[in-house]
């Protein structure tokens, strides 16, 4: 059953490598301005959505690369049911988007895939 909550203005997403060999992990994908219909994301692309900028420096998804002989990595992909349209100048980092959610959120999602090579 599907279920969508009343207020929802606008969806986020943020997939994050907290297994990353680094102090805050590895955010690989930020994108916001998903209407709040969404099914998905067709692959390939974010066409019309808001993508910010990723720990490799640039907009977009970057998939799973952990080090190699570095183990099984956890890849949180968090959702976010927002109570506001986000109105960025630029491309938002995970933390620029963290900041301006705060205290919009009506709502959290979140599901693992793990990698590792």
């Amino acid at each position: 059953m599907e279920r969508r909550s009343a207020g929802t203005r606008q969806l986020a997403l943020v997939c994050h490598d907290a297994d990353a060999p680094v102090r805050h992990g590895w955010t690989h994908w930020v994108v916001y301005g998903i209407p709040p219909d969404a099914s998905g994301i067709a692959a390939g692309g974010a066409d019309g959505l808001r993508e910010g900028v990723n720990d490799f420096g640039n907009c977009g998804w970057n998939g799973p690369m952990p080090p190699e002989g570095h183990g099984l990595h956890r890849y949180y992909f968090w959702l976010y049911a927002l109570t506001a349209e986000l109105d960025a100048a630029g491309p938002m980092t995970r933390a620029n988007l963290l900041a301006a959610i705060d205290g919009r959120v009506l709502e959290q999602a979140r599901t693992v895939g793990t990698y590792s090579r």
